[in-house]
């Protein structure tokens, strides 16, 4: 084959290509495709995030710079319920405000959600502060996922250790798995919990009491596969952005509760909603994924 018929066939080749992603690449569960370990941008994605970029440091600029709760709730999801959560929110966490100021753009990917696609962004705050915010569509416009943004739970989580609020409630932590690398693989999960610390995303705060995860429920299957995949660097809905959690620890959203009696305090871990912190409830992994497809080979 000539060296012109060669490139003609590279050609019709990465057309074929592109095509096919076009007609593949929507969001959700419904993509046939599974992004490999390094895979980089497509075009369509780049695309995506040139036409929209300006419009996420918008909607972020008007929210931190914003003076009331009515005003910043005009830039996120689902405002009318997320309204209440915003005031109570911030009566108990100070320190999640933000002042105004210049944002400087870190990176950006796009997400697959079972929605459609959503955009992650990252940037780095005028007082040093670093922030990861999410957009996600609502109608024709885009809005940000305000719970992702300032690590939305019930309740302060060291309050809520020591004994305030309510006994059940849901909360974004950071989970680590204790002594990971000497446990029987068929022995219990053994984890703690951290809060994350709003603008310091390597950082986090104190430590919880241990909680035991039978490693066959669907609670440890799903954790499991969540600490695999973050030891792959891989990220959930396909982001492209490096994670930038505490070493060895992972994002959950959970439900736990504090048992008070016979004078002692213990917690339960009620359920994994989600290895993320989007206000979604699809946990993002699937932890039966691998028996599934060994089935299917």
């Amino acid at each position: 084959m000539t060296k012109l018929a060669t490139g003609w066939v590279v050609v019709l080749l990465i057309i074929i290509f592109v095509a096919n992603r076009c007609y593949k690449g929507g969001g959700g569960k419904d993509r046939d495709w599974k992004p490999k370990e390094e895979r980089t941008m497509t075009e369509l994605e780049s695309n995506l995030l040139q036409d929209n970029a300006q419009i996420c440091v918008q909607l972020l600029s008007g929210y931190f710079a914003a003076a009331t709760f009515e005003e910043r709730n005009q830039y996120v999801l689902d405002p009318v319920s997320t309204v209440s959560d915003m005031t109570r929110f911030f009566a108990l966490n100070p320190n999640a405000r933000v002042e105004s100021g210049a944002i400087v753009h870190e990176g950006m990917s796009v997400l697959y959600l079972p929605e459609g696609e959503a955009i992650e962004g990252r940037w780095r705050l005028e007082d040093g502060k670093i922030v990861d915010a999410v957009f996600r569509r609502e109608g024709d416009e885009w809005r940000i996922d305000w719970h992702h943004l300032v690590r939305y739970s019930d309740f302060p989580w060291a309050l809520y250790l020591a004994g305030s609020g309510d006994d059940e409630g849901e909360f974004r932590l950071l989970a680590r798995q204790r002594l990971a690398d000497q446990v029987d693989k068929t022995q219990p999960l053994s984890l703690v919990f951290y809060p994350p610390r709003f603008g310091d995303p390597m950082e986090h705060g104190a430590q919880s009491p241990e909680f035991i995860v039978p490693r066959d429920s669907r609670d440890g299957r799903l954790l499991t596969e969540a600490f695999k995949r973050a030891s792959e660097k891989k990220r959930v809905f396909d982001s492209l952005l490096p994670e930038i959690n505490p070493d060895d620890t992972i994002r959950v959203r959970v439900k736990i509760r504090r048992v008070d009696e016979d004078m002692q305090r213990k917690f339960e871990l009620v359920e994994v909603i989600a290895c993320h912190w989007l206000e979604l409830d699809d946990p993002g992994i699937d932890p039966d994924e691998e028996e599934d497809q060994e089935r299917k080979d």
